[in-house]
């Protein structure tokens, strides 16, 4: 018959165990190319994005490039520890 184990290390296995909470982001990526007629970078880009604002162009599912999902521990509350 094996020793038994002290009682820290089975509480430190069932801590280990416990469900946790974690903050799960989800980035959706929506992607479009226009063509517009503009003297330098600055003034497409000012020129589309004006667009865009007004609602010119609007982009939906069918502009979907990705995804990225991250999560992050979420840090135990003050009243939580021990």
């Amino acid at each position: 018959m094996y020793p038994a184990r002290p009682r820290h290390h089975q509480a430190q296995r069932e801590e280990e165990r416990a469900v946790k909470t974690y903050e799960v982001t989800i980035t959706e990526t929506l992607q479009k190319t226009v063509e517009i007629e503009a003297g330098c970078h600055a003034e497409a880009e000012g020129l589309v994005r004006t667009a865009w604002k007004n609602g010119v162009h609007v982009l939906d599912a069918d502009a979907f490039t990705g995804v990225d999902i991250k999560s992050v521990l979420k840090p135990r509350s003050r009243g939580h520890e021990r």
